[in-house]
């Protein structure tokens, strides 16, 4: 399978000693569905510049039992928004002034949780 050929050369060129769970593809409505039989929270990086900046966040409400949801290229729908932001285990965060590309923003959101463990560990 192309996707675990991907995962392999990865953990090679990085020199990781174990491969990363690969997960079957799920909806949306799947993972919302799935969260709401546990209390982990959720991140949803949303594109909207009013929000609290996921630093701060971390901050504020820290649990390493975390998940980020980021937004495909084009982003959301209204409607995905809608039942993001009124699901009880996530919460809404900015991770940049600007909107920035699904892969950098994925890059960008585990570099600042990166960073806030190793301040704070």
């Amino acid at each position: 399978n192309k996707a675990m050929l991907h995962l392999k050369e990865a953990s090679e060129v990085s020199e990781r000693l174990d491969l990363p769970k690969l997960h079957q593809c799920k909806t949306l409505n799947q993972v919302l569905e799935e969260l709401k039989e546990t209390s982990q929270k959720v991140i949803f990086c949303n594109e909207s510049r009013k929000d609290l900046h996921l630093s701060n966040y971390f901050n504020k409400e820290f649990s390493e039992e975390v998940s980020f949801i980021i937004g495909p290229e084009g982003g959301f729908s209204d409607k995905e928004i809608n039942v993001l932001l009124n699901h009880p285990n996530v919460k809404s965060v900015k991770i940049h002034d600007r909107i920035i590309k699904a892969e950098t923003a994925v890059v960008l959101v585990l570099s600042i949780y990166k960073n806030f463990l190793v301040l704070n560990t």
